[in-house]
């Protein structure tokens, strides 16, 4: 989109028409959420804030989950499962992804728990045919989501009205509740931990 109230107008996808952007939304997370779809025993669903604020805890879990990693050399232009810039939430079914790419090289074989080299892309995977909102690099990205001020940044009452209304058990799932940021997106906490880690 090019802009916040391009969301809230109807939207074609996959040959079907939507109110808007957040309806889509919804059927998107409904069909992560369908065991039809998505057998929850090889389904993951991760938000883009997770990948975004916390890639290695993301790739250690799916990887404790018994998703296989694929041990070769990720080149930033490859598309790959798991890149730092994303937007919205994604499932990653391991049995038809083949496994996860592992960034910053080769990789040896590791376990569950012990260290990995897994590093986020800085730069966003998208490329020039994409709007330049969706093209922000990492640090971008976690400058815009760390600043609360972007929260409501551009939206009208009616448009936040709508958001409110969105399907509450799919906002407890995905964890969208009032409070339930993850501390670690704050500059402070981000600050504190890093302070943590070096002492």
């Amino acid at each position: 989109p090019w802009s916040a109230s391009q969301l809230f107008g109807s939207v074609l996808f996959d040959g079907q028409v939507y109110p808007d952007a957040p309806a889509l939304w919804e059927a998107s997370v409904r069909a992560y959420l369908d065991e039809d779809i998505f057998p929850s025993w090889r389904t993951a669903v991760v938000r883009c804030e997770d990948f975004l604020f916390d890639f290695e805890g993301v790739m250690t879990e799916l990887q404790a989950r018994g998703l296989e990693l694929r041990h070769e050399p990720f080149s930033s232009s490859a598309g790959g499962i798991a890149t730092a810039a994303t937007e919205g939430p994604a499932a990653v079914d391991a049995a038809s992804s083949g496994g996860a790419v592992v960034g910053g090289g080769t990789v040896d074989d590791t376990q569950v728990g012990e260290p990995n080299p897994w590093q986020p892309l800085d730069s966003t995977a998208k490329d020039a045919s994409h709007p330049p909102c969706t093209r922000r690099d990492r640090q971008e990205l976690l400058d815009y989501y760390r600043d609360e001020a972007n929260r409501h940044r551009g939206l009208s009452t009616a448009q936040l009205l709508r958001l409110r209304s969105l399907a509450p058990e799919l906002l407890r799932f995905l964890r969208y509740g009032p409070g339930e940021a993850p501390r670690s997106w704050l500059p402070a906490a981000v600050a504190a931990a890093a302070a943590a880690a070096a002492a």
